[in-house]
């Protein structure tokens, strides 16, 4: 599984003026990457943009505008469909909730879940089985747990069928599932598959103290020789485009740092190259 096979997630902090920037905006950057993006915009908001690069002035202006606000801002050059669109807007109201309050991530974590939840609308049909068959028992016991007299939330007609009935796991595989499942990681194979379906590409993982969510549109895989030490050698190479989300540390610094890529277990190398649209980072709605 995805979420597996990551094992490096370069995070990589780059001041986006030239020259060096005010030591009160470093400070609020490190702030909102260690989950505390208002506390880090109450800071920038105490600085006047005059003392401030141009570049600067814009973080600011970000970080003021999207963390002084109770609700999060819309969603700016959103993906095209409706169930991606909820699923991004979902998850980037968990975020602001939780970076703007970290003692606040829990609630915000258990309604992320259950929009979640009601997103998914979980159909026990023939369209739904792939996503199920790839559950653990754990989550699959998970997913049951959420099912009500009379069927579970937002889908009347909730009822998995049983566990016995999936395709079987491999011992290996279910060795390695979490006999502790969250929600959040019960729904994310059955939420990858819908998204797979729909021409997209995500990763979502636990990073931190927050739940992440990584977005695409398009990746285009190529063998490339690249320079590893001394040695050249031909690896995997799959380039990132119409990226919508990377993340909530992207999310928290307004774009200031953002990933540039990944490389997993088996050696291939993400490396992104769409980022997202500038205006998430100039956003300048009032709260």
């Amino acid at each position: 599984m995805i979420r597996n096979s990551v094992l490096i997630f370069a995070l990589v902090a780059v001041s986006p003026g030239t020259g060096l920037a005010h030591p009160s905006v470093e400070l609020a950057a490190e702030t909102a990457l260690r989950g505390n993006a208002g506390d880090a915009s109450r800071l920038l908001a105490r600085l006047s943009p005059d003392q401030l690069q141009a570049n600067d002035q814009s973080f600011r202006q970000c970080m003021v505008s999207r963390f002084d606000s109770r609700k999060p801002e819309p969603l700016s050059s959103p993906p095209s469909d409706p169930f991606v669109r909820d699923v991004l807007s979902a998850y980037q109201t968990y975020w602001h909730s939780a970076l703007r309050n970290p003692e606040r991530e829990p609630l915000a974590r258990k309604k992320l879940g259950s929009r979640l939840v009601r997103l998914a609308g979980i159909d026990t049909g023939d369209a739904d089985r792939p996503a199920l068959r790839n559950l653990s028992s754990a989550e699959y016991q998970t997913l049951r747990t959420l099912s009500l007299p009379g069927g579970g939330p937002g889908n009347p007609g909730f009822d998995p069928p049983s566990y016995l009935d999936l395709s079987k796991r491999s011992v290996a595989q279910e060795r390695q599932a979490s006999e502790h499942a969250s929600t959040l990681d019960a729904l994310s194979p059955i939420l990858r598959q819908r998204l797979s379906d729909l021409g997209y590409f995500s990763i979502e993982r636990e990073a931190g103290n927050l739940r992440d969510l990584i977005l695409w549109g398009k990746q285009t895989t190529r063998r490339q020789e690249v320079q590893i030490g001394n040695d050249p050698r031909q690896v995997t190479v799959v380039y990132l485009d119409d990226v919508y989300s990377l993340g909530w540390k992207d999310y928290a610094t307004c774009s200031r740092s953002a990933p540039e890529g990944w490389l997993t277990t088996t050696g291939s190398l993400y490396v992104v190259v769409g980022t997202p649209p500038a205006a998430m980072a100039n956003q300048t709605s009032s709260p």
